[in-house]
């Protein structure tokens, strides 16, 4: 079973295109829990901003509030500028 379903993927790919994203590639990659990670999650929802750098790793759960929390950061601009060195 894959960390990131199908419609994870495609709802993702939604947000990134949306009038709300902005026009950077991102990717998206899973990423295995380690065991010193809280219990109840299963893994993580890596998201690089190819363009400024930034990568972000939303915790994964039974209810896929990684969705919203990417979401939020996005209108947030946290993706916009590259990370402070």
């Amino acid at each position: 079973m894959p960390l990131i379903e199908t419609a994870e993927r495609v709802l993702f790919q939604a947000l990134v295109h949306s009038p709300e994203g902005t026009n950077a590639d991102f990717r998206l990659t899973g990423r295995e829990r380690e065991p010193a990670d809280p219990a109840g999650i299963y893994g993580y929802a890596v998201v690089d901003c190819l363009a400024s750098g930034r990568q972000q790793a939303y915790p994964l759960d039974e209810t896929a509030d990684w969705l919203m929390a990417f979401r939020q950061d996005l209108l947030a601009g946290s993706f916009e500028t590259p990370p402070a060195a």
